[in-house]
């Protein structure tokens, strides 16, 4: 595989609180992290618009979407003009709709984000 294309991030809250590692992506068995890490490094290769998996949300926000084994995960990031992809956060579903208020929280961090001095 050759060097990706995008880079990944992950968000931090203004405390440092990782809102993807600490409240979702350990609490999952080894096996789902695997299957999370393999689709992230697609991601990484194709950019955040990849069509298999990805949808735009509205004109900020993008979600990552893939069954895992108890569910359907949702991978919540913007991305930045320098190829640098942030992964807000992600929740695990049973359904395919998309939480209103998933979206509402992926634009606040990506506000926090912007508001400490980095490009939306």
């Amino acid at each position: 595989m050759s060097q990706p294309w995008w880079h990944i991030q992950f968000h931090r809250t203004d405390n440092g609180k990782c809102p993807y590692l600490e409240d979702f992506f350990l609490s999952l068995s080894g096996e789902d992290q695997k299957r999370i890490r393999e689709k992230l490094a697609i991601v990484e290769q194709h950019g955040p618009q990849y069509d298999e998996f990805t949808d735009q949300l509205n004109a900020d926000i993008w979600e990552l979407r893939f069954h895992i084994r108890h569910g359907i995960v949702r991978l919540f990031y913007f991305y930045q003009p320098n190829h640098t992809i942030i992964i807000t956060h992600a929740v695990c579903k049973k359904y395919w709709k998309t939480k209103r208020a998933d979206i509402q929280l992926a634009m606040q961090y990506m506000s926090e984000h912007v508001l400490r001095g980095k490009q939306p």
